[in-house]
């Protein structure tokens, strides 16, 4: 399997620890796992976001009521 290249590791790297605040798990994926570690990522952060964009919403009714 082909080896992840830096380019793919850092944008990991990045989404990974927004998403989970931690570092991602240091050893060597290929390019299929770490696009695997970026989706999971992207879904989580989007989760995350979601959940905040509920939150405020719910807070911007208490306010209006």
């Amino acid at each position: 399997m082909k080896p992840a290249s830096l380019k793919q590791r850092k944008l990991a790297e990045i989404l990974y620890y927004q998403a989970y605040e931690q570092p991602l798990p240091n050893k060597d994926y290929t390019v299929v796992e770490i696009n695997e570690m970026i989706q999971e990522a992207k879904k989580a952060l989007q989760t995350q976001l979601g959940n905040e964009f509920e939150n405020e919403e719910e807070e911007s009714d208490l306010i209006l009521h």
